[in-house]
């Protein structure tokens, strides 16, 4: 069995000390927890929020139809560009 024993820091507040115990280790993040609440909530969020785009992101098919106006944006597009004569369009696009 680790040995644990309990000690005052600085600030008064316990602090306890021990081997490579587990609840030593869990009880870390609780007391960070009870210290920072709003914060500890906000990361949390942040984190799931983060963790499920890259997950739908991952699920979700990588191509989506294209839109009205993206079709008639591209057909404008196409329209100018055989419209333009070749000696402009080289000029603009380099």
């Amino acid at each position: 069995m680790v040995a644990q024993s309990t000690r005052r820091n600085r600030s008064g507040g316990r602090q306890m000390e021990s081997g490579n115990s587990t609840s030593a280790m869990m009880a870390k993040p609780g007391e960070l927890v009870g210290e920072y609440p709003m914060s500890s909530i906000l990361l949390v969020f942040g984190v799931g929020l983060g963790l499920g785009f890259v997950l739908s992101q991952a699920i979700c098919e990588s191509t989506r139809p294209e839109t009205m106006s993206e079709r008639w944006g591209r057909s404008m597009y196409d329209s100018l560009s055989n419209m333009v004569p070749e000696a402009v369009s080289r000029r603009f696009s380099s």
